[in-house]
């Protein structure tokens, strides 16, 4: 995998002009999941759920375009 892979919560912290709350990323998360999942942008590992940050913003990225 490429790029920063952080929890949720850490990437909303550090992105926090595109999720002003963790409501907001939560949202996206569960609106986008099957989009996010076979992009590879969001994997779970033992039930904890993890972002790729170059792969999220390749996604959402391609979802306004």
């Amino acid at each position: 995998m490429q790029g920063n892979i952080t929890r949720p919560i850490a990437f909303q912290q550090k992105h926090k002009d595109a999720f002003p709350t963790e409501n907001s990323l939560r949202w996206v998360l569960f609106k986008d999941r099957q989009k996010l999942e076979a992009a590879g942008a969001v994997f779970k590992r033992n039930r904890t759920l993890f972002i790729v940050e170059d792969k999220f913003w390749e996604v959402m990225r391609a979802e306004v375009a």
